[in-house]
């Protein structure tokens, strides 16, 4: 069978894709199997290199644009605390079972001290 042949069988039938739990992702993390800190995150099951960088440029790097997105983010916190709320900066946000994303931002209730 090629490659093809079993993306598209996979495309087909997502049940035939084993889905990693964030519990077996925290393991894995403590193991050593996934570096602690390292660009990954947990999308339904599936553990997802991070590209921040734009085209071109180092893909180890933070690229220009991502990192002025990321500043301008920020800078929405005081709009949101009125509301008991504050914008969480490129964290993770872990949703059981199967999911660990890390955004470049999220708006969270309470405020920072509560996490």
């Amino acid at each position: 069978m090629t490659m093809a042949a079993v993306i598209q069988e996979l495309a087909e039938d997502p049940r035939l894709i084993y889905r990693h739990t964030v519990a077996e992702y925290h393991r894995m993390i403590a193991d050593g199997n996934v570096e602690k800190g390292s660009p990954y995150e947990l999308l339904d099951g599936q553990i997802f290199h991070k590209i921040r960088a734009a085209s071109g440029e180092d893909p180890t790097s933070v690229g220009t644009r991502h990192m002025t997105a990321v500043t301008r983010l920020g800078d929405l916190n005081p709009k949101f605390k009125k509301f008991g709320c504050h914008v969480r900066l490129q964290g993770p946000v872990t949703l059981p079972p199967y999911d660990e994303p890390e955004p470049d931002g999220a708006i969270v209730r309470g405020g920072s001290d509560d996490y």
